[in-house]
């Protein structure tokens, strides 16, 4: 209540950005944060005021040098002061999610492991979240053809028929219901280990030789349509070979 009441607000932050202030006798620290329930991971999402503070302490002298109680640097001998018209906005250049690093507190926030995006992830491969499996017996249509016979989906890796206007709108609905979850980017990308549809549909995006247009173009076909609902969320794309050139 007290930084509301003096007007210290996160308004106008962007991703995991913050204010330091002071005003008065007091110090305030104020960063922009994702709202958290009991399903939100502690990882990912804007935790702005866990870094205003962290910045303030860099500001007094602390360091974390390695992870641990013994990287911490705590200055000693002195006290600890910030100036009187301390009053800083800080706006992160751009969004920034990381999968590794970030579980180690407050050394990751120091140093710049953080996850400012609230990101779904499945290491990049979502088709098999979108598209489940027990599909195949009433279409069979919506997954990979080889040698003119389409292949029933076994175990966790498994492949589908991208240029399926039916498929795509599988994997539209998919990403606009993490969405409306709550998270900010959600990953859209084959699966492991990609093969090639050999359809003719799928055959027809890709110049003779080439494999990869029948990912990107569905792809894009995708996120054109999730843009109608949800114009102010992210696609995180896996590309990578052999789809790596577009």
């Amino acid at each position: 209540q007290r930084v509301k009441d003096a007007g210290v607000t996160a308004d106008g932050l962007t991703y995991d950005g913050y204010r330091l202030r002071v005003q008065g006798n007091a110090v305030y620290a104020v960063g922009r944060d994702t709202p958290r329930t009991a399903k939100t991971s502690p990882v990912n999402g804007a935790q702005g005021t866990w870094r205003a503070v962290v910045a303030l302490l860099e500001r007094m002298g602390f360091r974390w040098i390695q992870p641990g109680l013994q990287g911490v640097v705590i200055p000693t001998g002195r006290s600890l002061a910030v100036p009187d018209d301390l009053n800083v906005t800080f706006k992160p250049p751009f969004m920034y999610a990381v999968g590794r690093m970030t579980n180690r507190g407050d050394w990751s926030m120091a140093n710049g492991f953080r996850c400012s995006a609230n990101l779904f992830t499945r290491g990049g491969h979502t088709w098999v979240t979108f598209v489940s499996k027990s599909l195949w017996k009433t279409h069979p249509e919506y997954f990979r053809m080889v040698k003119g016979k389409r292949l029933e989906p076994k175990g966790h890796n498994y492949f589908l028929c991208p240029s399926n206007p039916d498929v795509q709108k599988l994997l539209a609905d998919g990403l606009r219901r993490k969405f409306d979850q709550g998270y900010d980017m959600a990953q859209l990308g084959q699966s492991d280990g990609y093969r090639p549809c050999e359809c003719p549909a799928c055959r027809a995006l890709d110049k003779p030789g080439e494999i990869q247009e029948q990912v990107h173009v569905p792809h894009y076909n995708v996120i054109r349509s999730v843009r109608k609902t949800h114009p102010d969320k992210f696609v995180h794309m896996l590309i990578y070979p052999p789809t790596n050139i577009p």
